[in-house]
């Protein structure tokens, strides 16, 4: 019979990255790209909040604070009944019962 040999615990097993992850998150002549995209992410978040501030509506900050806040979370509590829902429940009860009475707080 042949006898086992003992398993090495400390040597360590290193699993090689795919080329094109290398390729894409390692490789300096990809800073470039990476750069663009990051200020465009940037741009787009700071758009975004800049609406928000400018509303003039209020929807968001002022005297109708939470409006559009609270119409979003109906539609997602709607979402969690059914045969398929498409929103948890433990979520659901935290938009219910957390969210939606501070609308204006968390909008």
């Amino acid at each position: 019979m042949r006898r086992l040999e003992a398993i090495d615990t400390t040597a360590v097993t290193e699993i090689p990255e795919p080329p094109i992850a290398r390729f894409l998150f390692a490789n300096t002549r990809l800073a470039w790209f990476w750069l663009i995209i990051r200020l465009y992410v940037g741009y787009q978040w700071l758009h975004a909040g800049w609406g928000k501030i400018t509303d003039p509506n209020g929807n968001w900050i002022g005297a109708n604070a939470g409006t559009s806040l609270t119409g979003f979370v109906q539609g997602a509590i709607g979402k969690a009944s059914g045969e398929h829902p498409s929103v948890t429940g433990w979520y659901a009860w935290f938009l219910e019962h957390i969210v939606l009475p501070n609308a204006a707080f968390f909008s």
